[in-house]
Formats: structure tokens, sequence, C-alpha cells
């Protein structure tokens, strides 16, 4: 009889127990945005500008740009100096795959553990905190495509969106996907000019001068955002699928192959989906994406093709441009990019509308 009493007293304390602890590492990730946060503005204060999503196809990103600014100088300075100011691709190099990068150059398995596990980078509830995450070059893999992938790994990315309405009809607009802007096939001048241009969401990719990425600075500032820095989303938790977890392009079968994967948060990927680029979106085209609402959601049905949505029940973390961290229940209103709603305006930094979230 005493037995039977404790063993329902644990069955009704465990639900408690398991609820304490998913609070607690839903602040932990709660936490690790608003740091990033804090590094997002003293970017901007320090290098007149904000911190841009990256330089170009396997080029630094935007997470490493905020290296200094979130108490990892020492990685930044490393990584500068070995890929000679970012100019050099940061793919095969971390993991010395590549036999025509000098070998002094090439980083060591601490370093690349290091990067693996920076704490700011990543969400408890998804990933535990002293694992070191990282999916490594494999001789045996497929082609540069799938490889460029790889790297280390983390949870949180930037904001991107192009509303595709006025991508479409307005100012002979080009129509091209936010990936294709926030990755190699992006340009200022040349065949895609307008592809940085159209996007509407809060951070871009750098001006690279003469297209060299060793002489980067920062696209924006902050009165870009006309809606105000309290009415738009900067970064959230980018939606990994549960059977995607810890695998990249490589590791999985089409068609998941071409959507979002758990790849490395260091530098843009190559290919022209949306599997790894370090930003993501609330929309392909004219096709909205909602968050995700579970670990193995997929929305509208595609595979893998939601851009933000966490592990934590029933709501995703989003960091604002004014430093605040909000959580946002995933049955949060998308709208269409004619008549948006409340997730919709709070991507687009300059629709004049302010998104009800609570």
């Amino acid at each position: 009889m005493v037995i039977a009493i404790i063993g329902v007293l644990i069955a009704l304390l465990l639900p408690a127990v398991q609820a304490a602890r998913e609070a607690a590492r839903r602040a932990q990730c709660s936490n690790a945005l608003k740091q990033i946060g804090i590094g997002f503005h003293n970017f901007h204060d320090t290098q007149r500008g904000i911190v841009p999503s990256g330089l170009g196809r396997h080029k630094a990103s935007g997470m490493v740009l905020l290296f200094p600014y979130v108490e990892q100088s020492a990685m930044y300075e490393l990584l500068q100096t070995r890929t000679q100011a970012f100019a050099d691709d940061m793919t095969e190099k971390f993991w010395g795959f590549d036999a025509s990068f000098p070998a002094a150059r090439t980083l060591q398995p601490e370093e690349r553990d290091q990067l693996a596990a920076i704490g700011n980078y990543r969400c408890p509830t998804r990933r535990a905190p002293s694992a070191k995450d990282c999916i490594p070059y494999d001789t045996s893999a497929a082609g540069w495509e799938q490889q460029s992938r790889n790297g280390p790994r983390g949870d949180f990315a930037p904001v991107a969106y192009t509303d595709w309405q006025i991508a479409d009809t307005a100012n002979g607009g080009t129509g091209w996907n936010w990936q294709q802007s926030f990755g190699g096939a992006y340009s200022d001048t040349g065949t895609y000019p307008k592809s940085v241009e159209e996007m509407r969401g809060a951070i871009r990719p750098a001006i690279r001068a003469n297209g060299n990425a060793a002489n980067w600075s920062p696209r924006d500032i902050l009165a870009r955002i006309l809606d105000g820095t309290s009415n738009t989303a900067v970064f959230g938790e980018k939606h990994i699928a549960q059977d995607n977890f810890q695998k990249s392009n490589h590791l999985v079968t089409q068609p998941e192959g071409f959507y979002y994967q758990d790849s490395a948060y260091t530098h843009h990927p190559g290919g022209d989906w949306g599997d790894g680029w370090v930003g993501r979106s609330v929309s392909q085209s004219n096709n909205i994406q909602g968050i995700a609402r579970g670990p193995n959601d997929r929305v509208n049905t595609t595979p893998g093709s939601a851009g933000f949505g966490s592990w934590h029940p029933g709501i995703c973390q989003f960091l604002l441009g004014d430093g605040a961290v909000f959580s946002i229940r995933v049955t949060i209103a998308t709208g269409s990019h004619a008549t948006k709603g409340p997730l919709l305006m709070l991507v687009d930094c300059m629709d004049g509308g302010t998104a009800q979230i609570d």
C-alpha cells in the first residue's frame, strides 16, 4: 500500500518537475537571445551600423561578426587571422579537408570544439549546454554544396523577409527569393542588383567594396527600421525538425535536403535553396510560412519548410530591435504579403504597421 502511494505521488510530481525544468531552459534560451541583443546594439554603436547577415557565399556570417560583442573576441581574432580578414571561405578550412589551404591556418581540434560549444548561440531545450555540436567534413560525403552546410551549429538566426508583392510588381522588381538575396547570388551591381534592395527585414548582407569580403562594412543603420525597433524582430529561434537534428544536407534524403537543416552558423553555405542559409524567413516567394508548432511540424505540408520554430511548447522566442526578447505563440496569424498579419508585420521593418503580439 505504501509503495502504491509513493508511486502515485511520483506520478503527480513528475510533470511538475519536468515543467519546472523546461521553464528554466526557456529562461536560459531567452537570456542567450538577450546577450545577442546586447551584442547587436554594441556592434551598432561601435561599427555605426546593423550587423550584416554575412559577407557572402561561404564567407563569415553575422553570428561570427558579433563575436567581439558577445564575449568571443579571442575566437573572432582567431578566425579573422586564419581566413585573412574573412576573405577566405570558411568551410572545408575548419577541418583541414581542403588540401590547398595552408596547414598553418587550419583550425585545430580544440579550436573547432570551442566554436561548437558557444552557449549564447544555443537553446538548452534543443541542445545540452555542454554538447559540442558540429557536423564534420567527410571525404565520402556528397559534393561541395552539401559539404558547405557542415560545421558548428546553433539555434538562432537573423530574420529575413522579402515582400513578394513588392518584389514581383513594383519598380521592376526581380522577384528573387530571400535565400538568394541572403547568400551567394546577392549583388549591389550587375546581374541581380535588386536582390538586396527588395529585402525588407532589418538585417541584410554587408556592403563589400569591389566584391571583396575583406573590405566589408555594415549596410544599414537602425534608422532604416521605420516601424521602430520595438516593433521589429531581428533574430529568432530557427526551426529544425527533430528528424533533421544534427544533420546537414548530405545526410538527409530528398525532399528534406532542399529545405532547412541543422547547418553551420558560421558562414553562408552554397546552393540556392533555404536548407542552410544563416538567415531564416517567414516566406518562400508567395508561400507564407507560419511558426512551426513543434519539433516535427511541417508548415504548408512541405518538409522542413518552416523558417522559425522552437522546441519550447507552444511558443517561439524572438529578439526585437530594441533588445527585448518576446515569446510569440506558434498560432500567431501570418496574413499575406498584401494584407499582413501580426507575424509579417513583425518581420517587415518598413510596412508602417505595429504588430500586436502577446
